[in-house]
């Protein structure tokens, strides 16, 4: 069990302006239910210097938040979003009932000891910083809004596993100092305590520490290192200007460098200068009293070390290099041969250089490989909390943390060790965000040429795929040679004059069923809506399609299923729908809307059609639905922003009018399993959702793979028969089998 022990900073233009506003710390009270009664809350609330409610306001509502809080039943997290969302309508409700205060919001830091694990909440762009015995680890989300802007707000939640001494820092806008070195590496917490010393003129922070006890909460005065807690006073404290801080008198951290052995004496902080010692003057001596030495910057001493150094060992190579030579050279040893001035200079220039070389190369090595093992100890630190947490937000985000500590460990090298800590939270991940990782391999037994650029595929049903080079305007043709592709250079299917037709650059492509009246596997069209019909072993047939009234703007895209083809008209604001037996399409189109039309298709990237509904993708990743009908009566109808259900891992589903990818192309799939592929090119990953767009899977690429994808964006995909899933890079082609 621990006591909790806090302190406070409220400073405005370097002077103290008392106890801070906004500052709760208190233990679990009697009517606390079961699950709370060990509990220890703190919290910070802060707002900006605009408007600040009255001192005592604030007090009333972190009292009702805590008692929410405690008496809430569930989950840490179930009752830290109650106390968020009491704060925040009460905020609003403040806001409405008093003038001059619409651009007021504030920034809420909360934590709960629960055992040895602390749930961090925020509300609000503040910061967190958690100093244990790994880097100091900065909790900190500038997109999410701050309390008392909207009913809809988001709380981040973190936590971290502490230990005797660890510390806990909040503060809404810290100094930059705080937050990482000059270099961008964390901080390690001695390191931070020190700055911590080091306010700036304007600072409000809430300093948190842990220590063995009993499960209270004390507020706590701070301790300079090298002063005990009876010697300091309060012009000491203001004086502590490169030293650790710890805030109480009697718990420094166990592990603390500048806490020696009981009974033996406290050596002077090297951080600390001495207190200045006053000693009485005559009264004809006034004199201003005399300053202490202002000591050097760090940089400085450490150059002037390393000076030093060099010059040591200048010396040494120099005997060294006496010796050898009176050892190698014959002759008398006492009469080494002459240096040129010009040798001398080169030997004074070329062996410090040399010196510093090795020097740097050792220092860089070494201090890579302790920023790697700091990093990795901290994923294991977050994978350890994740692997005991019961609430799947906290356990997703401690997954979240891990897998973040990995990427910056992964900075300084990759290691088997960071590999596995990697493989071990991707996989607790990919099972909460529905993800499936495949093995991709090269698809082509010889790859294309880098001219080539692959911007739409069908398969046959003989697991053939035709692939649209956008760069050409025409049509490859793939074999299906299991596991891999062979390119068949004897297929024609592209732009140039056919019969009487000229076509031009073809857009799009559909495959075909077997047995038609054209005997071809494909059918592509120009946005002139000529139709191209292709297949192996024979040349293409060109036949125009019939024009609308209106004539054609642009075609871009085009869709077939149960005799029945689909071209999309962005120019138009149009989708024209062509009925046809054995594809002919003789017919001039009608438009595929009736009385609603989608209010603008300009943006449209992708369309797919599913038995009588058709599913058109937009730039934004925005969904329109449109289910065809035929009649009067019932006519068809649209729905603009159709929202994504997604899953969440407290079995909830978010509706979501667009996700956070980059939707490209998509592709539906018929009976028996229909349901609808979408790529995303910002993954790369391919979505499968039902025809509801309810997600069902994620296909990604596995970890660490031994043919690694493209750094670019895929550029196309299609799912065959054999469910091979072929993802295009332009030139490249890549295949996986799905499971």
């Amino acid at each position: 069990m621990f006591d909790l022990y806090y302190y406070s900073l409220n400073l405005k233009n370097g002077q103290s302006e008392g106890r801070l506003p906004g500052l709760l710390a208190e233990t679990a009270p009697r009517a606390a239910a079961r699950t709370r009664s060990q509990d220890l809350l703190c919290a910070l609330l802060t707002f900006g210097e605009e408007f600040v409610p009255p001192p005592e306001q604030i007090n009333v509502w972190l009292a009702e938040a805590s008692s929410l809080y405690f008496t809430t039943p569930g989950s840490v997290t179930a009752g830290l979003r109650q106390a968020v969302h009491f704060i925040n309508e009460a905020l609003l409700q403040y806001k409405q009932k008093t003038s001059g205060t619409s651009q007021l919001s504030g920034m809420l830091n909360l934590a709960v000891l629960h055992g040895d694990s602390v749930v961090i909440a925020h509300a609000g762009a503040t910061h967190s910083f958690s100093l244990t015995r790994a880097p100091v680890r900065e909790d900190y989300d500038p997109d999410v809004i701050n309390l008392g802007l909207s009913h809809d707000l988001v709380t981040r939640f973190y936590t971290t596993t502490i230990q005797p001494g660890d510390m806990l820092v909040f503060c809404p806008r810290p100094p930059q100092t705080w937050r990482a070195n000059a270099d961008g590496s964390a901080l390690s917490r001695e390191a931070f305590r020190r700055r911590l010393a080091q306010t700036g003129a304007d600072l409000q922070a809430l300093i948190v520490q842990f220590q063995t006890g009993n499960g209270q909460v004390r507020a706590a005065a701070p301790r300079v290192a090298g002063l005990t807690p009876a010697a300091q006073t309060g012009d000491q404290l203001e004086r502590h200007a490169t030293g650790p801080i710890y805030i109480t008198g009697d718990a420094a951290p166990l592990d603390s460098p500048e806490t020696p052995p009981p009974g033996e004496p406290r050596p002077p902080s090297r951080d600390v200068p001495p207190p200045i010692r006053h000693t009485k003057r005559p009264a004809q001596q006034r004199q201003e009293p005399a300053r202490p030495a202002r000591p050097a910057p760090q940089w400085q001493r450490s150059l002037v070390g390393l000076i030093k150094r060099i010059q040591v060992v200048n010396a040494r190579m120099g005997r060294a290099l006496n010796t050898l030579l009176a050892r190698v050279i014959p002759g008398n040893a006492d009469r080494l041969p002459a240096f040129t001035p010009a040798a001398l200079l080169f030997i004074a220039i070329a062996v410090p250089v040399l010196v510093v070389a090795i020097a740097t190369t050792v220092y860089v090595k070494e201090g890579r490989a302790a920023q790697h093992a700091a990093f990795l100890q901290l994923a294991q630190e977050y994978t350890g909390s994740a692997v005991l947490e019961n609430d799947p937000v906290l356990q997703q985000n401690a997954w979240n943390l891990a897998i973040q500590a990995v990427d910056k460990a992964e900075q300084y090298g990759v290691t088997e060790a960071s590999q596995k800590l990697r493989r071990t939270a991707q996989e607790a991940l990919d099972v909460m965000d529905h993800v499936q990782r495949l093995d991709f391999k090269p698809a082509l037994e010889v790859g294309f040429e880098p001219g080539i650029q692959i911007t739409r595929m069908v398969a046959t049903l003989a697991d053939d795929i035709y692939a649209l080079d956008a760069i050409s305007g025409g049509v490859i043709h793939l074999k299906y040679a299991r596991p891999v592709f062979e390119r068949d250079d004897q297929f024609i299917c592209g732009p140039g004059q056919v019969g009487t037709l000229i076509v031009g650059p073809l857009v799009d492509l559909v495959s075909l069923p077997a047995d038609n009246p054209h005997n071809a596997t494909i059918m592509a069209i120009d946005a002139a809506g000529n139709l191209l019909y292709c297949a192996p072993g024979r040349g293409p047939e060109a036949i125009p399609l019939p024009r609308p009234d209106m004539g054609w703007g642009n075609l871009t895209r085009m869709t077939f299923n149960r005799d029945v083809l689909h071209v999309l008209d962005p120019v138009n604001n149009a989708v024209w729908r062509y009925e046809g037996l054995a594809l002919d399409f003789d017919a001039p189109p009608r438009l595929f809307f009736s009385t609603e039309t989608p209010s603008y298709l300009g943006d449209a990237v992708d369309m797919a059609v599913s038995n009588e509904d058709l599913f058109i993708l937009h730039a934004t990743g925005q969904m329109t639905r449109c289910i065809f009908s035929q009649y009067e009566f019932s006519p068809t109808r649209c729905e603009e922003g159709y929202v994504y259900k997604i899953p969440t891992v407290n079995q909830g589903v978010d509706e979501l009018p667009a996700l956070p990818a980059i939707f490209q192309q998509i592709r539906a799939t018929q009976m028996p399993e229909p349901a609808l592929y979408i790529l995303d090119q910002s993954g790369p990953a391919v979505y499968q959702f039902s025809l509801m767009l309810k997600l069902t899977l994620q296909f990604r690429p596995g970890l660490y793979l031994e043919n690694p994808l493209p750094k670019t964006a895929p550029t196309a995909f299609i799912l065959t028969s054999d469910r091979v899933l072929v993802m295009a890079f332009d030139h490249q082609l890549f295949a996986a089998t799905l499971p």
